[in-house]
């Protein structure tokens, strides 16, 4: 059962990691997509890209596979960014 297996995971996170807090988040499908990252330098958004995850996995990091996209920024990536 999903409670089960949450109960298993929190087990397993307080015995590794005594003490120090942990994030748990839902999944979100759009992952499968890549995630976006924003360069600002100095206060100035420079620009954007997307990593992406290989198939059959989430995680979208270079050490397990994942590969670089450039793209577009939106226009509410440039409000976060002005807000920042």
């Amino acid at each position: 059962s999903k409670e089960g297996q949450l109960k298993s995971l929190y087990q397993l996170l307080t015995r590794s990691y005594p003490g120090l807090p942990f994030i748990v988040q839902p999944f979100l499908k759009e992952v499968l997509t890549g995630d976006k990252r924003l360069i600002i330098l100095d206060g100035e958004l420079l620009g954007g890209f997307r990593r992406v995850p290989p198939q059959g996995e989430v995680r979208s990091n270079m050490l397990m596979g994942g590969t670089v996209e450039w793209c577009e920024l939106s226009e509410r990536d440039k409000e976060i960014c002005n807000t920042i």
